[in-house]
C-alpha cells in the first residue's frame, strides 16, 4: 500500500512498514491539512494520522482515493508498542477506499 505518514505519527512507524511492503512517505513539518490531504489525493496514498481535523476536513475537501486511516485511544502507546499497533492495523486494513477509518487503540 502506497503510504503518506502525517508529522506526528512515530518516526519507528516509517521502516516497520516499509519492512512490510508498504511504499511510505512522510509530510514535511509546517504543511498544512489542505497541503497534506492534497499530497495523499495527488500521490494515490492512504493518510495515516493521529490529526482528529481530517476527520472534519475530508468530507468538505474530499477524502483521498485510498482514504485516511486515524489513530484514537493511544495516549498510553508509545515506541515499539505504538509503531507494532500502527503496523497490525494497517495490515488489517487492505484497500481503505475513500473513507476515513478511524481506528482505537483504547480497550
Amino acid at each position: 500500500m502506497k503510504l503518506l505518514l502525517d508529522e506526528q505519527m512515530p518516526q519507528q512507524a516509517d521502516e516497520a512498514l516499509r519492512q512490510q511492503g508498504h511504499l511510505v512517505k512522510r509530510v514535511k513539518k509546517g504543511n498544512s491539512d489542505e497541503n497534506i490531504l492534497q499530497q495523499a489525493k495527488d500521490g494515490a496514498r492512504t493518510l495515516l494520522t493521529l490529526d482528529k481535523d481530517f476527520k472534519k476536513l475530508a468530507p468538505n475537501k474530499g477524502t483521498p482515493p485510498k482514504g485516511i486511516i486515524r489513530f484514537t485511544g493511544i495516549a498510553g502507546l508509545k515506541g515499539e508498542a505504538l509503531t507494532k499497533f500502527i503496523v497490525a492495523e494497517v495490515g488489517k486494513i487492505k484497500n481503505p477506499g475513500a473513507k476515513v477509518y478511524e481506528v482505537s487503540g483504547a480497550k
